[in-house]
């Protein structure tokens, strides 16, 4: 009789084990099936916001301090049709550059970040690097560029760069 109770009780919780699988698994299942019918069946793609934040490079920095007008912007995806331009604001006390980027798909983006100095009223390039970044949903997406990533600009192809045209106060496109 003892034996039969023991195989009853098994047998029981063994069901109920089985039943509370049964309903685990319907609603991983269902709550997946409706994230995918939401963003399939409205056919928009699920976009993404990053937080770009990049050191200033030390030739530039030191800009911050003559007051010479530093900018910057990252370009996103250059020269596809979803290229996205952001002006980034300079940070004078963390001494970096960063921006909110929005509408972007969780995935790989080309990232060109550009420098400016303003000169006579005209925002002079003077730097540049790119740079191949994955962003993931919810998280700030740090960029750095070592010095060696950066280009320096030489516009009038004089063999001078436009920074040094410019800290040396001759013609950067002349």
């Amino acid at each position: 009789m003892l034996y039969l109770r023991y195989k009853f009780i098994r047998y029981n919780l063994l069901n109920i084990l089985l039943g509370v699988l049964i309903i685990f698994t319907a609603i991983g299942c269902g709550s997946s099936a409706t994230q995918q019918q939401t963003s399939e069946g409205t056919g928009t793609d699920t976009k993404e916001i990053a937080n770009f934040s990049a050191p200033l490079p030390t030739e530039l920095a030191r800009h911050l301090v003559t007051g010479s007008g530093l900018s910057a912007q990252v370009i996103i995806d250059k020269g596809s049709a979803s290229q996205k331009i952001i002006d980034l604001n300079v940070d004078v006390a963390g001494n970096k550059v960063s921006g909110t980027i929005g509408d972007l798909k969780a995935g790989t983006h080309s990232f060109d970040i550009v420098y400016y100095i303003s000169s006579g009223g005209t925002k002079v390039e003077v730097a540049s690097s790119t740079k191949n970044i994955v962003v993931a949903a919810g998280t700030t997406t740090p960029v750095t560029f070592a010095p060696s990533d950066l280009r320096y600009i030489d516009t009038d192809r004089d063999g001078f760069t436009n920074l040094t045209e410019l800290e040396s106060g001759t013609g950067w496109n002349d």
